[in-house]
This record gives structure tokens, sequence and C-alpha cells, in this order.
């Protein structure tokens, strides 16, 4: 069938995991090596060159889930498969999974009866974006009617599962009873509800029915049509209550493989074990983490020293808002885990701002190298520098943003140059040399309890006829200062030669008047003879 249809168009899903011992008993196995003999056998079962998703069927709870999911990220990095997904694991299991490679899917059993991960796997599903495939989405065909209003096949495996047997069964036939009452009035069929219940659950659910009957599909395919309202759902779900339920889910001889039996081992080795700095930063760039729990460690992290007061620190300016970056955003999914991993840093991947390239880093423990311990560090840097020229300075306005996900707020952090630390006030003008502007004023700055601005005329005023730049302190606010006011100002204004590397600067004592016939902005200390041509 594969081979009469166009590769691209066809969404192949397969498994690995599952062994048959002699004598038929099943077993677990997820090592490195039986990943890939698995992964390769498949392919060449199937005649293919690629597997769209590739699960584990099933934990193995000998094995921890970082090597097993490390030889599955090799088999993405060699296109042998596009992406991974899990069955029945645990949500912790999860989480560790996810910071080798991102999961795709999850594959769990999920019905009216059986909703034990709406608690935990249904939210981690949504805040790291993966999947849910809901396996038994009919509970087993029990709401298609399987041993109601029809029998159960003579080679059925469904009697040894606690909800089939005895007076568990009858008790479960009053569920299903409330079901079809529902749809009826609905003008639906009982499968066709129990799937639109489900569908309406989460986004991210995609039921999987079995059959083998042609009709029992267009049936289950009708649930799609289905529009149920908030008030329908709590009707439904009332009608299957969960303490209504009788029997286990599993019986006795698969339990051990669901997902709240199934964590795999923690991985504990240390940075020594012949791993690199670029592998322990490996939770976003898909290399393979290493985890350290030992006592020592965790010790070691929490005597770090804090840094109490950063000297040299550049002021900043913090403030909360609810809109989020315009620019680039750098989404770290687990964040929690990501700092418990003892990675040291994480570089973003390089992104295009007014003409150069940049990067954010971040140290989810704090920059070690600053003695910061117990924040979050987090830095703007300019990438590709080996294309800029020797001695190029890049000066850039930005802000720095951190969700908050308890507040949904963002903080924003920038430097302070409304509030300039030890009276020292930048003004940074990006693409100068390209401006055409006659000339160009900075916003407003507070001083020694004054407001001011910095005006610059980019080929000078009139008075150096374009041959020169002109910089001037400006005195704002004159109108609103009290009548007769003489304001004495001692300031220096420096410019900046980018080519060169050096600096233009003039001292000067400048005094600005209020006056009734002169209520406007007047210059003082100006810097003339610096080429514009320069920028």
């Amino acid at each position: 069938a594969l081979k009469e249809l166009p590769r691209a168009k066809v969404q192949l899903a397969t498994k690995f995991g599952i062994m048959r011992l002699e004598g038929g008993k099943p077993a677990v196995k997820g090592t490195p090596e039986y990943v890939r003999q698995a992964c390769e056998a498949s392919l060449k079962r199937l005649g293919i060159d690629y597997i769209d998703l590739y699960y584990q069927h099933r934990v193995d709870p000998t094995v921890p889930i970082e090597d097993t999911m490390g030889e599955l990220k090799k088999l993405v990095d060699e296109g042998k498969i596009k992406y991974i997904g899990l069955s029945e694991a645990s949500a912790d299991t999860m989480r560790r999974a996810q910071m080798v490679h991102p999961i795709t899917a999850i594959q769990v059993e999920y019905s009216l009866w059986t909703r034990d991960i709406e608690e935990d796997i249904i939210p981690l599903c949504r805040e790291l974006g993966i999947g849910i495939v809901a396996y038994s989405p009919l509970g087993r065909g029990f709401f298609g009617g399987k041993a109601v209003v029809e029998a159960l096949p003579d080679n059925s495996i469904l009697p040894h599962w606690p909800r089939f047997t005895g007076e568990n069964l009858e008790k479960n036939k009053q569920l299903y009873d409330r079901l079809a009452n529902l749809a009826a009035k609905k003008s639906c069929t009982p499968p066709q509800l129990a799937l639109a219940w489900l569908l309406h659950q989460e986004d991210n659910i995609v039921p999987i029915p079995g059959t083998t009957k042609v009709k029992n599909l267009h049936n289950n395919l009708g649930a799609l049509s289905l529009k149920l309202t908030e008030e329908d759902l709590k009707e439904i779900s009332e009608a299957v209550p969960i303490d209504g339920v009788a029997g286990e889910r599993d019986a006795d001889s698969v339990k051990q493989y669901s997902r709240k039996f199934a964590s795999t081992p923690k991985k504990c080795t240390s940075n020594s074990n012949g791993r690199t700095k670029e592998q322990l930063r490996g939770f976003w760039n898909q290399q393979t983490p290493v985890f350290i729990d030992t006592a020592e460690a965790i010790e070691a992290k929490n005597s770090r020293k804090r840094k109490q007061d950063m000297d040299n620190a550049v002021a900043t300016v913090r403030s909360i808002r609810d809109v989020p970056p315009a620019h680039y955003s750098l989404k770290l999914t687990s964040f929690s885990l990501f700092l418990n991993a003892d990675i040291g840093n994480y570089t973003s991947r390089v992104f295009e701002a007014g003409g150069y390239k940049w990067k954010l880093c971040v140290h989810p423990n704090g920059n070690e190298k600053m003695n910061v311990g117990r924040h979050i560090s987090l830095y703007l840097v300019i990438a590709d520098t080996e294309t800029l020229p020797p001695g190029w300075e890049v000066n850039v306005n930005f802000k720095l943003f951190v969700f908050d996900q308890i507040r949904d707020k963002y903080l924003a952090v920038q430097d302070a140059e409304g509030d300039p630390a030890n009276n020292i006030y930048t003004w940074r003008i990006e693409k100068f040399s390209a401006t055409d502007q006659v000339d160009i004023r900075s916003d407003e700055f507070v001083v020694g309890g004054s407001k001011w601005k910095l005006r610059i005329y980019p080929k000078g005023d009139s008075s150096v006829d374009g041959k020169w730049l002109s910089f001037y302190l400006l005195l704002a606010g004159r109108k609103t200062l009290p009548f007769d006011r003489k304001i004495f100002a001692e300031c220096k204004l420096r410019v900046r030669d980018e080519v060169y590397g050096n600096h233009s600067e003039k001292e000067d004592l400048s005094s600005f008047d209020v006056k009734i016939d002169n209520l406007f902005e007047d210059g003082a200390g100006d810097v003339d003879g610096v080429d514009a041509s320069y920028g």
C-alpha cells in the first residue's frame, strides 16, 4: 500500500519496545542498542527510508529515559525518524525526555471511564506543546456496545479486564444505558457521543478508535460533526462519573507497564564523565544532557555565593507589562527542569535586528563569573563579530523581557537612561551615517533635579555649513520653571568615533535663563569639529 502512494502524502507511525520472551511472555526493552535495532528492522520490513512518528510503546523501568531518548535523537539526526513519541509514560518521565529532544506525541488511554490523565498529563502536554493520542477512546469498545448489546468474541481478551467481568460488568452496563439515552436525545449513536465528548476536551487530542468493520469506521467519523455545549459536556460527564466506574483499568498482567508504575531510574552522572561543556548545554540545542542530583552537587549549588552589590553594574529600570515583546521571543519549555539540570547557560539561535545579528544568552542559575546566584542572568550578545571592521563599536538600545507564568505578566528590563547612574546619560543613534534629518533630539532625562535633552545636527548647524556635526545640551521643560530662574550646569559632551575607536569631547560650564522673551530651549556646551562623514 505504501508503494502505491507518494511517500510524502503518508504519515506513518509505528512503535518499538515490547518483546516476546520464550513462552510468549511480554517484556519491555528501551536500551539504546535495542532502539536502533528495532528502528532499522522496521524500516527494512516496511521498505521505507524513514518513519514519521516513532513511539516507545512502553517505558522500560530499568533504563534511564535519557539513554533511550539519546538514541532516538541520533535517529532523528540521521533522518531515519522525523518525530518522537512516548506511550504510557509518567509526567516525570515525559519532562526528562523533553530535555533530550522534543516529544511530539504521547499515547495514553483516555475515555469517558478513564480520565486520570486530566490530573497531570493533559496540563503537562498543554505546557510543553505535546499532542495527545488517545487510545481506547471507547473504553476498549465498551461504549461501542461490546459486552452490552453484542457478545464478546470467543478469542477476546476483554474477559481478563476487570471492568468486563462479573458484577463490575453489570454495574458498568448502567453507565452505557445512561450514555445511550443522551445519544438518543442528540440523534446520534453512543460511540459518536463518547468520541465527540473526547474531541471537545482539548484541541491537541486525537482519538484512535480501533475497528475491523467499515460500518463502524463510518459511524465513528460521525462524531466529528457533533457540536456540544458546555452544558452538554457536563451532562455527559455526570452520566459516566469516574467514581461510578466498577473495576480497575488494567489487567494484573499489564498493570506494571502502565504509566503510574513505569517511571525510569534517574540519570546520575557528573560533569567529569567525559562530557563536554557543549553537551551539558544540550537542553535546547538537542545534545544529550547530563543530570546531577548527587547530594554533593545539590549542596554545591545551594552554597553558591550570591552577589549583594555588583560593582560597575549598569543601572537598569524594571517594569511590569501585559504586552509581549514584538521582535524576538525565546521560549524555554519546562524551564524548571532546565534550572535543575545544572546547565551553565544556553544560547539561542541567531536573529537579526537593526542590521546586525544577535543571540540571547540565559544563565538559569545566574552568571557564576559575576558571582550571581539564585537569579536568572539574561544577556543580549552580538553574533558574527568577525564580519565587523576592526575597532567597530555597536551601540544598541533594547529591552529584555521575562514572562512570569504565575502572574501572566512580562518583566521588562532596560538600561536606566531615564535615571542615569552617576549623572551619566548615554544616547545611541542607530544608523547615524545614513540619516538625512537636519537635527535629532534625544528623549528627556533627569540629572541634578532638572530635565535635559541632547540635540545633534548630523551635518552641523548653519554656522559650520555642513562640514562638521554639532552637538548641544538643552534644558527641557522651561515653561514649567519659575520666572527668572537661572540654572548652572557643568557638563561634558562626548561623541564616539566608531571608525577610529576614540572620542571627541568638550567640558563646559553654562547657565540657562528663564525669561519671558526666551521661553525656548537654548543650547550650551556644544561640540563641533567632528567630521560628519565618519558617523
